[in-house]
């Protein structure tokens, strides 16, 4: 029987079976995530930044590579559940239960961290270029930054799945993005497609320039494109 956790407000709560296979593939795969880390750069950092944290298994494989780790997740379970595991076995990583743009209210101001983690995050906020561009403010002009999106290819291909809670995800995401483009109030609780040029424009317009770009081969569907970028260095003269 699944162990009691507590939830967010204090209170016992009991793993669900999503949560336990969540968690195992994720927690199973933290070679690879190492491996992944290393080929984007985030090794070696001083203060790394994990937005949207979710269960916190790349905050913990993140805290084997790297000085100090702070992991943010806005969802109150994952975050408990996240906090349990990897504050218990990574002395040199924190987790709090927040939204993006509420980390600096955590004591982390500006222009503080050399390294951000934005993984599989930011097509799940509601606005994902004011998302872009808070993580933009919190990394340091020599810091390095992985985040992926995902594209309607990603949706559409969820859409066709046998799986009917990614199938239904997939036409959730599809649906909302039809009614954001219509001006009709829509969710992104399942994520949105975001566009991966008016993406790549954004970054250019924040002064971001892009070290690698390519497919995400850790995602489970295709359409999920990563991008590591870092802030562009102007000489002046």
């Amino acid at each position: 029987m699944a162990e009691n956790k507590r939830s967010g407000n204090g209170e016992e709560s009991m793993l669900t079976e999503f949560d336990l296979m969540y968690m195992g593939r994720s927690y199973a795969r933290l070679q690879l995530y190492r491996e992944a880390l290393e080929k984007w750069g985030l090794t070696r950092k001083n203060h790394v930044l994990d937005a949207g944290c979710g269960y916190g298994a790349w905050t913990y494989a993140l805290s084997k590579l790297n000085g100090f780790v702070v992991g943010i997740e806005k969802e109150n379970r994952k975050a408990e559940l996240a906090k349990d595991i990897v504050e218990e076995n990574a002395v040199n990583a924190e987790i709090f239960n927040c939204d993006i743009k509420d980390i600096c209210y955590q004591s982390y101001a500006n222009d503080h961290f050399d390294g951000i983690l934005c993984f599989h995050t930011i097509y799940y906020t509601h606005d994902w270029q004011k998302t872009l561009y808070e993580l933009n403010n919190l990394m340091t002009p020599e810091g390095v930054m992985y985040i992926n999106i995902a594209t309607k290819a990603c949706f559409l291909y969820m859409a066709q799945s046998i799986d009917e809670t990614t199938k239904t995800m997939g036409i959730d995401a599809l649906n909302n993005e039809r009614k954001k483009a219509k001006g009709r109030e829509y969710s992104t609780e399942n994520g949105i497609p975001i566009d991966q040029m008016k993406f790549e424009e954004e970054l250019n317009r924040l002064d971001l320039a892009t070290l690698w770009k390519g497919s995400d081969e850790i995602a489970c569907h295709p359409g999920v494109i990563g991008y590591v970028v870092k802030k562009r260095v102007h000489n002046d003269m």
